[in-house]
């Protein structure tokens, strides 16, 4: 999904707070037992229809623990991402991280981004039985029958009907 993510195609404001609506919705389907949210966000909330804070609570109400992590300064870049400068509002990302269990980290670097996932993993390693179905669905069979099927019609032109034209 993020190689076909382009900046500016949300427009140039941050929606913290439908941005936790929007994946908390997501999450009211998944039976699981943990549910873990990364919020990684270059700004402050400037604009959206929810509040944070109420988003905030609502996923806690649903038991979703948010990992918020602010990216500041000029040395993060992630495929063209957080090019400008902006604040974040360090407080809020702490009343998300606090309200709903998760942490808040503070990214001044791609090296301290990368640590701060390394982090995320070792604090939420679960054990998971993966239900994963491969379907292979072979062609060739089709083709080989096929290509056997017109050599053996031109094999028995040449040999029945092309001999008796001159």
């Amino acid at each position: 999904f993020l190689d076909d993510v382009a900046i500016g195609m949300v427009g140039d404001s941050t929606a913290i707070g439908d941005a936790i609506g929007v994946a908390s919705n997501r999450f009211m389907s998944v039976e699981a037992p943990s549910k873990v949210m990364v919020l990684l966000t270059d700004g402050d909330n400037s604009a959206g229809t929810i509040m944070p804070k109420q988003a905030a609570e609502a996923a806690k109400g649903l038991g979703i623990k948010i990992y918020t992590i602010g990216v500041a300064g000029s040395g993060v870049r992630m495929r063209g991402f957080f090019q400008r400068t902006q604040s974040v509002d360090r407080h809020l990302l702490e009343y998300i991280a606090h309200t709903t269990g998760g942490q808040f980290f503070m990214a001044d670097s791609t090296k301290s981004l990368q640590e701060i996932y390394q982090t995320i993993d070792q604090l939420e390693t679960r054990e998971a039985a993966e239900n994963v179905r491969h379907l292979n669905d072979d062609f060739f069979d089709r083709f080989l029958f096929a290509s056997l099927g017109a050599f053996l019609c031109f094999y028995l032109l040449g040999i029945l009907w092309w001999r008796r034209w001159p």
